[in-house]
């Protein structure tokens, strides 16, 4: 049974990086492994975090590669959906029999001594990712039903993750339905909370999806701006990205591609100054890239120093972590505050 604990740590590791096919793998490897002998609470629990987390990344490996790749490229096809929704089903199962196993936990004789076994957040990130799945199958009205009970558990529990992963849910289930005066309040909501909680990859997406929500109102100037905002970010936080901290995949935005569809609306626009500067852009990305791919060889001059930047992210990244935290008491967020202070 060990090697099932082993497996689903990996999962998590996998799953926190963005790496969801191979979070699959060991989330399934974790599942075989695990008989839940009856009456073990420990494996029990183990085969809930797995169920639940195998249901996350089964919508996560589909959605967050298929929407940031056509997120300002252009608009949701048929295609698009059909791609986003082929395993929908079989997530949507997972993450109620990892509610069906908590409830079962809750009720069981370790609850009464052991009540960590069924934490508050668990259940709020299980609502929060079926209204995700909801969303993404189109029902709308269940989707935000279970985005709200999320948002009520995180409030209670003070789970400030909850919280931003129900904004950042909202402004998909905007996006799939193609609402984009809502869309727009929930964009600006999220910036404010990646600010607030200082979360980069939700400061990332914001941008882009305010810019969707521009370009298909016909705003094409605003659309524009949030794409230069969108690059700032990403040229600022976008080479030292902890890849734990990358959890909602920046990288699947290709800065080349996004540059492109933003050299073509010049070319509309007839603006052929702008339209000359996005070329040079389209070249410096390309650039970027290979300069990336080769200074992080573990034998380049330039790798020590990538390292330590990484270093120095995944602990500015762990005290952040600390301060959305579910148990988060006073005297413990002040001192994580003192921290932070000194990084």
């Amino acid at each position: 049974p060990l090697a099932a604990f082993v497996s689903y740590g990996f999962g998590h590791y996998h799953a926190q990086c963005g790496h969801y096919e191979k979070a699959l793998e060991y989330f399934r490897r974790a599942l075989d492994a695990n008989s839940n002998d009856a009456g073990n609470p420990d494996l029990t629990a183990l085969k809930r975090d797995s169920e639940m987390e195998y249901g996350m990344a089964l919508i996560s490996a589909d959605y967050f590669p298929a929407v940031a790749g056509r997120l300002f490229l252009s608009d949701f096809d048929e295609t698009f959906y059909r791609d986003i929704r082929r395993r929908i089903a079989s997530s949507l199962s997972y993450l109620e029999s990892a509610r069906s196993l908590s409830g079962e936990l809750g009720r069981a004789v370790v609850a009464r001594y052991f009540p960590e076994i069924t934490p508050p957040y668990l259940e709020c990130d299980i609502q929060n990712y079926l209204g995700l799945a909801f969303a993404i199958r189109g029902e709308t009205d269940k989707a935000l039903f279970h985005l709200e009970q999320a948002g009520a558990i995180a409030r209670q529990a003070g789970y400030h993750a909850g919280r931003a992963d129900g904004v950042f849910f909202l402004n998909q289930i905007y996006l799939l339905n193609k609402n984009a005066a809502a869309g727009k309040q929930a964009a600006y909501s999220l910036e404010n909370m990646a600010d607030q909680y200082q979360l980069p990859p939700y400061a990332v997406w914001s941008k882009m999806i305010l810019a969707h929500h521009r370009r298909w109102s016909g705003d094409i100037d605003s659309a524009l701006q949030f794409i230069h905002d969108f690059s700032d970010v990403m040229e600022k936080n976008g080479s030292w990205f902890s890849p734990i901290s990358d959890f909602r995949g920046t990288g699947y935005f290709k800065s080349r591609m996004l540059w492109e569809a933003v050299f073509d609306l010049f070319i509309q626009k007839e603006d052929i100054q702008s339209a000359f500067q996005t070329a040079e852009r389209i070249k410096t990305a390309e650039l970027s890239e290979i300069f990336k791919a080769a200074t992080w060889r573990q034998d380049s001059a330039e790798a020590k120093w990538f390292n330590a930047l990484r270093v120095n992210r995944e602990q500015a990244a762990g005290i952040y972590r600390r301060l959305l935290s579910p148990v988060n008491a006073p005297p413990v967020f002040l001192k994580t505050v003192q921290s932070a202070q000194r990084v």
